[in-house]
């Protein structure tokens, strides 16, 4: 059981490369604008994690993956003013349901990137029909994780979002990842070509 190669040392090891995973998120978002490749680092690194590599392997910014982040940071920076603004009126389950949508989407096509090589149109089509063709394992998790820390004080609610991002993204990869892993028409890039577990 506590043997280098047993569940617990395993575990342990998860657990560590996560609060590494965690701080680097933070730190990377400390400025504002750089909030969106955080969220790429703490999605690359959580499919590494998976996957047994080392943590920040992979993280090559070529030309093409610095362009594929460009533009989804500008939609997410998008998407976060709009529904800032749109709970900042009065948050009802519809706006909730919406949000969850929107944050879903965005969190799909950070791994896509990750995953995939092909173009960035194709990436962001294909997040969008993923996250509403498997809306139950893609939408509903982020929704009930909004409404539990809209019921939490505002320091609560702070350190549920500074604190655990690694970890969310993480579990979320996990009960995507038979499905996200296996779309047949986008390539994978050379790094995940040949793990079997993603074949």
């Amino acid at each position: 059981m506590f043997s280098i190669d047993g569940k617990f040392y395993e575990i342990l090891s998860i657990i560590t490369q996560l609060i590494i995973l965690n701080i680097l998120g933070v730190i990377f978002a400390i400025p504002v604008i750089t909030i969106p490749f955080s969220i790429f680092i703490l999605c690359q690194g959580g499919i590494n994690i998976k996957y047994d590599l080392k943590l920040l392997k992979s993280i090559k910014l070529d030309k093409q993956l610095i362009v594929k982040i460009l533009v989804l940071a500008g939609i997410t920076i998008c998407a976060f003013l709009f529904m800032g603004n749109l709970l900042y009126h009065g948050s009802v389950f519809p706006d909730f349901v919406l949000c969850s949508f929107i944050l879903s989407f965005i969190v799909i096509s950070y791994f896509m990137i990750c995953v995939y090589s092909d173009k960035t149109f194709l990436l962001l089509r294909s997040a969008f029909f993923y996250t509403v063709v498997y809306f139950y394992k893609t939408v509903l998790p982020i929704f009930g994780f909004m409404l539990l820390i809209t019921f939490q004080g505002d320091f609560k609610r702070f350190m549920a979002l500074l604190a655990i991002p690694a970890v969310y993204l993480y579990l979320f990869f996990l009960l995507n990842y038979k499905t996200l892993t296996h779309i047949k028409w986008l390539k994978k890039r050379e790094i995940y070509k040949d793990i079997s577990d993603i074949e």
